[in-house]
């Protein structure tokens, strides 16, 4: 048993010296804490600089990802708490819309024009054609003078010479030739200043003899589709094209071509004497001369050519075509056509129109001329259509 007692206290023993020297070398010869004592010489710890085990980088990398996830849910719920940032105000293009409507050019407003014609012997020699514009409250006088060279009479009133061509009394030498200015169709009944033009007006001015021919030739169909369209002075009333019920469809298809034309009131109506002679708006008859001469006025207004100035004679053999001077220049015997107008006088708003044949196929061809090719009367007094071919009226004196 004392065995056993002597065995157990040298163990103890034992156990008592190993403690003692662990205690020892924790502690520097001074005391201090070896953990504190800094290494001055620059050389690496050997413990210190093994190179770490892969287990060791893996944990190290798992705290790094934990730090950032903390920190990435520091900030989300950092900015969940804050107030939401305030949205940009919307650009206010209303008023912007209102200033470039205001700061916008206005459009320019076209100019209102008119055509202006200036001719010689019916017509025959052109000295100027042009569509001009015009200004505010012009008269024909201030389109002729804005053009050509004009020489006045009478206070500025009227027109005695264009271009140097001059009025002429006549006498024992000389023949009587003057100026006449038409607007749309119609010979006019007073002075160029006193005229006050609208857009789209066709004036017409032709210097020609006249002693021999009526004071003047009232109306013309050189300006076609005027005066169907804005008439003298845009008075004019509804246009009324008449004819026999045998006639009826060349008068839906002057009417279908008047429409086309811009005439905005058209009608077709019977061979109405009373309404041909007082007219409420431009008239147009068309038939065959045998059907019309039954009509006591129209009978008698063929009589009257040589006053009427329209150089168209109708007979019982065909048709009688006259010169400037009032002379016979021409019988047609075979089919013949003619386009021509009239008027009550000067200044005549509504004018009389005549689409005439000596036979069917005349009035057929003349009704085809104004509806298929009207520019072929354009810059017309009259106009004859003979075989196809249309001949100027008056004619020229041989």
């Amino acid at each position: 048993m004392m065995k056993n007692i002597l065995i157990k206290g040298l163990v103890l023993l034992g156990i008592l010296v190993l403690f003692l020297g662990a205690c020892a070398c924790g502690s520097s010869p001074n005391g201090e804490d070896v953990g504190q004592v800094l290494d001055l010489t620059g050389a690496p710890d050997e413990e210190n600089t093994k190179a770490p085990v892969e287990g060791d980088v893996a944990e190290g990398d798992k705290q790094v990802e934990l730090k950032q996830e903390i920190d990435a849910e520091k900030v989300s719920q950092e900015k969940a708490q804050a107030p939401p940032a305030a949205l940009p105000k919307e650009a206010d293009t209303k008023g912007e819309d209102k200033n470039l409507a205001l700061a916008q050019p206005e459009k320019p407003v076209l100019a209102e024009q008119v055509t202006l014609r200036v001719t010689k012997n019916f017509g025959r020699e052109i000295i100027f054609h042009e569509t001009v514009p015009i200004k505010k409250d012009w008269t024909v006088m201030d389109l002729l003078q804005a053009h050509l060279e004009v020489e006045t009479k009478w206070d500025g009133g009227f027109v005695n010479g264009i271009n140097g061509l001059e009025s002429e009394k006549g006498g024992i030498r000389k023949e009587r030739q003057d100026w006449f200015f038409y607007v749309n169709g119609v010979c006019a009944d007073g002075g160029a200043a006193a005229y006050r033009l609208q857009s789209n007006d066709q004036v017409w001015w032709d210097y020609h003899l006249w002693n021999n021919m009526g004071s003047a030739i009232s109306a013309l169909v050189g300006s076609y589709p005027e005066p169907f369209i804005h008439s003298y002075r845009g008075k004019g009333g509804p246009v009324t094209v008449m004819s026999s019920p045998q006639d009826q469809h060349l008068a839906e298809k002057t009417v279908k071509a008047l429409k086309a034309q811009g005439a905005a009131k058209v009608a077709i109506g019977s061979l109405d004497v009373a309404a041909m002679e007082n007219r409420k708006g431009p008239v147009l008859v068309l038939g065959v001369w045998d059907d019309l001469k039954e009509i006591t006025w129209l009978a008698k207004f063929n009589e009257a050519y040589r006053k009427t100035g329209m150089g168209v004679h109708f007979t019982d053999g065909g048709v009688e075509l006259f010169t400037s001077h009032g002379e016979l220049g021409e019988t047609v015997k075979e089919s013949a056509g003619i386009i021509a107008a009239t008027g009550a006088g000067l200044g005549d708003e509504n004018p009389l129109w005549l689409l005439v044949g000596t036979d069917a196929q005349g009035l057929n061809e003349a009704v085809k001329i104004l509806t298929e090719s009207p520019k072929k009367i354009s810059g017309m007094y009259q106009a004859a259509v003979v075989s196809g071919k249309v001949l100027r009226l008056p004619l020229e004196p041989k």
